[in-house]
């Protein structure tokens, strides 16, 4: 027998042979990453980075596909939709109008995507957008920040500016619906690419309303920024007047004011300060522009978002550690996005973990104070805690008071002849201002708790309407859409009065109301059906072919303007109040049921669950019918026996069968396959962003044949009724989908 001896160098050499193998067999796992222009890719990829070095995740090695994003919302879709299957999870794109279209489709192949600087309010809707979770604050908070920040300082009367798109106006909505007592003199919305002459014209309205206090709800470009302050500037609408600017303009004005005045007060959200700087140092000391080469200015850290940025990446990371140490297969999208949503960890802005809408809970929102060179803390606003401001702040002309909301000088003349009378007149005031607001408040309060204590608790009948393609009237009709939503609103509440229930809450056009009993709830769904075809819609929505007048075959009139949709559930409900608005809110699993059930309904349809059938059953003076649609899996809760209600007076309207909805609900096929088991032809419409053929499309495209369409959708040019097209993409017949199912 022959033995070969080995030296300590060819053990070392075995050993590093394999030691390399180890390393060899790890797997590997990718995450979309749709980013703008050079803007936050190396954060991503430093954090990855990081995690890889520590292997933070045993047995898997993580990978980045930085995935340029298109400002259409079409190629976003497009590619997700092909690629879907070869990607974990996605971050960014970082504008909420673009993540709301990749998340929609998304959420049908329960693939999560986490968001880092997507602030809409619209994303935290759990109906449309199932998979989607964000590390930033929503919008919300920053629109009671900025209220109470107006608040603070006493001041009585404001001017409200926002761009007119749909980040300037849900945060006017917000200021506008938190900020009273105080008066909002002025609300005028402008274009996100003003030119110079458009903002002088601006600037001159500011001036002629006498108030000084202005809040700037905009997302603006550098150009644009600029512009505005030098507009400011040149107006002379400077010194004795206070302009406090939203994110979106702090975010594009953080080094590019050169010599702006002083005094501007901005808001962001807020971070761990100490935390961030020693992370920042740590950032910067490396040689970053030779590891990215590619991203050229944008590669230092200087604050901003990309705290958020690099949170974002460490969420979707502590997710996958999580679904991996659980051994669960980080492709299962439901498993992974489980995980995801149970994770807390301490990052650059503070504790991140998720409230059960996917939204960031414990966020701040600091206030800021621009000094000629940068911007400056100066305080911040917690919901649990109100405003704190931590430093005096300089006001516009280096004062160290702030100004009075509208008069900014006196008449020293009048006051040496006059003090005395001033002082009187200044006192009764008071007296009388004091007296008022006590009164005001007492009011207010003694409304809010008899409304606590008439909101129904224990076996509650919860209803969820919304008005359908909403966001599609949105880009054609604005002008039009908020005489629509008065309307709509108006309407509903009355009808929630007749019919004694109780308004939980609104979100955008979507109302949440519950009842007692079911009867009371039928009544209230049947009762909006049919009052909403003699509202006096605007004539111009009503020539949109998803709003018109339709007759069944005996020419009884089933439909006419916007189509609502309701969702009915009936159980045991978690009701919790809210001590700081003295309302009722319900929480837990039969509240998503509900919402689930509304979101498979129809425009102008009543579905309801079993629970409520049953309830129904015992009312034997019924105007209405009660058909079965069938059983329906609802995603996240399991199978539910669902109807359809419709007024007798409403029997022309179509009857959909719960087959209209299974397509999406099947487990074990792809998503070409969902699509081509209901129906050849079934398109994803990129304006609404659903999987299915959508029901107001009115043209075909011959280049396709019969299995591609185009969605109508108003135009906003000069205010005309005509119908653009979306662009001609190919249907999902002719995507290269991979065979992997979520």
């Amino acid at each position: 027998m022959i033995y070969t001896k080995y030296s300590l160098y060819d053990y070392i050499l075995i050993l590093s042979f394999l030691i390399s193998i180890s390393h060899t067999i790890s797997q590997n796992i990718t995450i979309g990453c749709y980013y703008g222009p050079n803007r936050f890719p190396h954060i991503y990829l430093y954090a990855v980075e990081e995690c890889n070095l520590a292997k933070c995740i045993p047995g898997y090695n993580v990978s980045l596909k930085l995935i340029p994003r298109s400002t259409e919302q079409g190629p976003n879709i497009l590619y997700a939709a092909k690629t879907y299957s070869n990607y974990v999870t996605y971050v960014g794109p970082h504008i909420s109008q673009l993540a709301s279209g990749i998340a929609a489709l998304l959420g049908y192949v329960n693939r999560p995507m986490m968001g880092s600087t997507e602030t809409s309010p619209i994303l935290s809707d759990k109906v449309q957008y199932p998979t989607y979770l964000r590390v930033c604050p929503p919008d919300q908070l920053q629109g009671y920040s900025l209220a109470a920040f107006v608040k603070q300082f006493s001041f009585t009367h404001v001017n409200v500016i926002y761009t007119s798109d749909i980040y300037g106006e849900a945060l006017s909505n917000i200021v506008s619906k938190t900020i009273q007592p105080v008066v909002i003199s002025m609300s005028r919305s402008f274009s996100r690419d003003s030119t110079s002459d458009l903002l002088s014209l601006l600037l001159d309205e500011v001036i002629a309303s006498g108030t000084k206090i202005n809040i700037v709800a905009a997302a603006l470009n550098e150009t644009i920024s600029n512009s505005l302050i030098k507009t400011i500037t040149k107006k002379n609408a400077y010194d004795g007047y206070v302009w406090i600017f939203t994110d979106g303009l702090v975010s594009a004005s953080t080094t590019e004011y050169g010599q702006s005045p002083k005094g501007i007060i901005g808001t962001l959200p807020g971070y761990n300060e100490s935390r961030y700087n020693n992370w920042m140092d740590k950032y910067n000391n490396r040689d970053n522009s030779r590891r990215y080469p590619e991203f050229g200015p944008y590669l230092n850290s200087t604050g901003g978002w990309d705290p958020y940025i690099y949170d974002s990446m460490w969420a979707v990371l502590y997710g996958i550690k999580s679904t991996v140490l659980n051994g669960e297969s980080v492709y299962d999208g439901k498993a992974l996005l489980a995980r995801t949503k149970k994770i807390k960890f301490e990052g650059l802005t503070g504790t991140v973990y998720f409230d059960e809408m996917g939204d960031r809970s414990g966020s701040l929102i600091q206030y800021l104070n621009y000094n000629g060179v940068s911007w400056v803390k100066k305080g911040y606003w917690i919901d649990t805690q109100g405003v704190v401001i931590s430093d005096s702040i300089v006001w516009p002309g280096g004062r160290n008071n702030p100004p009075l909301a509208r008069n900014i000088e006196s008449n020293s003349s009048s006051k040496s002849t006059n003090s005395h009378l001033v002082l009187i007149l200044a006192i009764i005031f008071s007296v009388v201002f004091v007296v008022t607001l006590v009164i005001s408040i007492f009011l207010w309060r003694k409304k809010q708790w008899k409304m606590v204590k008439i909101a129904p608790t224990g076996k509650v009948c919860l209803v969820f309407t919304d008005i359908e393609d909403g966001d599609t009237l949105w880009e054609g009709f604005q002008d039009q859409m908020k005489e629509v939503v008065v309307l709509h609103e108006k309407m509903i509440r009355r009808i929630i009065e007749q019919y004694k229930g109780y308004e939980v809450k609104t979100i955008g056009e979507s109302f949440m109301v519950s009842f007692n009993n079911c009867v009371n709830a039928i009544g209230f769904c049947n009762e909006v059906q049919m009052s909403a075809l003699h509202i006096n819609w605007p004539p111009s929505i009503l020539e949109n072919p998803s709003c018109a007048e339709q007759h069944d075959q005996e020419n009884n009139l089933i439909y006419r303007g916007p189509r609502i949709r309701v969702g009915v559930h009936y159980g045991e409900m978690d009701a919790q109040i809210n001590d700081r608005l003295g309302t009722i809110d319900y929480f837990g699993r039969h509240v998503n049921i509900a919402a689930r059930v509304s979101g498979l309904a129809k425009g102008g349809q009543i579905i309801v669950t079993e629970d409520v059938k049953l309830e129904l059953d015992k009312d034997i003076s019924a105007s209405y019918l009660v058909r079965r649609l069938g059983s329906c899996d609802l995603r996240g809760i399991g199978d539910y026996e669902l109807y359809d209600v419709v007024h007798q007076g409403l029997q022309g309207r179509p009857f959909h069968s719960i087959e209209t909805y299974r397509y999406n609900q099947q487990k074990d096929v792809n998503i070409l396959e969902k699509i081509r088991k209901v129906k050849p032809g079934y398109s994803l419409c990129w304006g609404c962003s659903r999987l299915l053929k959508c029901s107001n499309c009115t043209d075909r495209d011959t280049e396709y044949d019969d299995t591609s369409s185009q969605h109508s959708r108003g135009s906003r040019e000069s205010g005309n009724t005509k119908y653009l097209q979306h662009e001609k993409i190919s249907v999902i017949n002719s995507l290269d989908i991979q065979d992997r199912d979520a």
